[in-house]
């Protein structure tokens, strides 16, 4: 079980990671003369997929932890949650993209 846990945790930290980092550049962007209110906005619409993404990644791991003994259940969810972490990289890539165009 700690492998789903494992998985779950290195999401999350990246998901929190990606957060910090468009934050911080998007602040530079704004002090550098950027429009400001149009990029709070895309910056809040990124943080809102962060937080979807995070919440997909969280209820993969309360779903295999709620599988129980269903090895079946246990194995599917696992799968999902490798292929979902694969993918991760590219969806944060997306997310910090539409929240940085200028």
């Amino acid at each position: 079980m700690a492998v789903i846990d494992d998985i779950v945790d290195g999401a999350l930290n990246l998901i929190h990671e990606m957060g910090f980092r468009i934050a911080v550049q998007a602040e530079l962007l704004i002090e550098n003369g950027d429009d400001q209110e149009s990029r709070r906005e895309k910056v809040a619409a990124a943080h809102a997929a962060l937080s979807d993404l995070a919440d997909e990644f969280t209820g993969l791991g309360k779903e295999f932890h709620a599988a129980g003994t269903d090895v079946v259940r246990q194995t599917d969810v696992m799968d999902r949650a490798t292929q979902e972490r694969a993918r991760l990289p590219q969806r944060l890539s997306d997310i910090k993209a539409v929240a940085l165009a200028a």
